[in-house]
């Protein structure tokens, strides 16, 4: 059996205000790598307490430098992203996925953080018509492949997004604002975990996959930026929403990484 755990940060209990994430407070960055961390080591032992051969952990927020690895359960195998950015790694023989830290799609009020994967250059995803989240996407490659998501964890957002008949999940955080949110106890928090995780792989059989069409699906994406939507070579349904059609969600996935690289590449050329 092997498990695949993507993990982010801004869903991690204790990571309660965007200092913890945007590295001006370097004592807050710290901090917040290191309940990054924890959390990690005790969905891992879970794992392999539960026949794990081998987890990987795709460190999936911004440059992937966001888990202190001494610190971190050596029997995991860490991945760098690359092709699939937030799930890489997901096509090597997984049999299970497990989402760390996530938090709520865009364009949702007082949801912390929210964003679907690029806040800097999406204000919206959306699939056949339907707008998503990070848990949600990334969900649906895992069933086009046959992986199921069996535990989620982060904010009430991101879990009330993510619609999985049997799904495991535990909220982290109560989100006030985007900016800011109150973390529940992680002592708490951190048991829940181990119990939500043990309880997931004892009743995986019954899990289910997210209730999405994965083929021949329809992508829009809402951009921040107008000269970028303009320049990028896709169709446009408004002045700042591309679209493309992808024979199956991993496909659209795929594309929808290229545009978010693209994306980066011509905003420093105009800006």
């Amino acid at each position: 059996m092997n498990v695949l755990i993507s993990s982010d940060v801004e869903g991690v209990c204790g990571v309660d205000d965007y200092e913890y994430i945007n590295g001006l407070d370097k004592n807050k960055l710290e901090q917040g790598k290191k309940w990054v961390t924890e959390e990690l080591n005790v969905l891992i032992d879970v794992c392999f307490e539960k026949g794990a051969k081998k987890v990987m952990v795709v460190d999936g927020h911004g440059k992937g430098d966001n888990i202190i690895m001494n610190l971190l359960d050596d029997r995991a195998m860490i991945l760098r992203k690359h092709e699939y950015r937030m799930i890489e790694g997901i096509t090597d023989n997984v049999n299970y996925l497990i989402l760390q830290g996530y938090h709520g799609k865009a364009n949702v009020a007082n949801s912390f953080t929210a964003h679907s994967y690029s806040s800097f250059f999406f204000s919206e995803v959306r699939v056949n018509g339907r707008s998503i989240g990070e848990s949600e996407l990334n969900a649906m490659v895992a069933k086009q492949l046959g992986i199921k998501t069996i535990l989620l964890t982060g904010t009430k957002e991101a879990i009330n997004e993510c619609q999985i008949k049997g799904l495991q999940t535990v909220e982290t955080k109560e989100s006030l604002s985007w900016s800011t949110a109150q973390s529940y106890d992680q002592k708490v928090v951190l048991k829940k975990m181990k119990e939500k995780c043990e309880h997931a792989f004892d009743t995986k059989d019954s899990i289910d996959y997210i209730d999405d069409e994965i083929y021949n699906v329809e992508i829009e994406v809402e951009l921040n930026h107008l000269a970028i939507a303009e320049l990028l070579a896709y169709p446009r349904i408004n002045p700042k929403t591309i679209s493309f059609d992808a024979p199956s969600i991993e496909d659209a996935y795929l594309e929808l990484m290229r545009i978010g690289q693209a994306c980066k590449k011509l905003y420093s050329t105009i800006y």
